[in-house]
């Protein structure tokens, strides 16, 4: 990860209108507030920080889980974990578009 990214997980920062702040793992948007857990905010700073990219399933679960084998469901369950936070759903797509295998922000 190079400065630029590295910075941008330490630090908050916006996601359309949704302030993230990845140390406290919280996001916030007009006066809510939503703590998110530790993977689920892991994937999203992944997200952002490569925003416009396409990540595939792999590198985003070697990435949020540190190499750790884990189940195919995993990610799929963070995402949805990620999406309802967000208040995303397939009309909006806020956060990603999705294709086989892969996320896209």
């Amino acid at each position: 990860m190079d400065n630029e990214k590295q910075t941008l997980s330490e630090t908050p920062f916006w996601l359309n209108d949704w302030y993230v702040d990845p140390r406290s793992g919280r996001i916030s948007r007009q006066g809510a507030e939503v703590k998110l857990e530790p993977k689920v905010m892991q994937v999203l700073v992944l997200l952002a920080t490569n925003a416009g990219e396409v990540l595939s399933r792999e590198l985003l679960e070697s990435k949020a889980w540190d190499g750790v084998v884990v189940s195919y469901d995993s990610l799929s369950t963070t995402i949805i974990k990620l999406r309802k936070a967000l208040g995303d759903t397939h009309v909006t797509q806020a956060i990603s578009k999705r294709s086989p295998r892969r996320a896209i922000v």
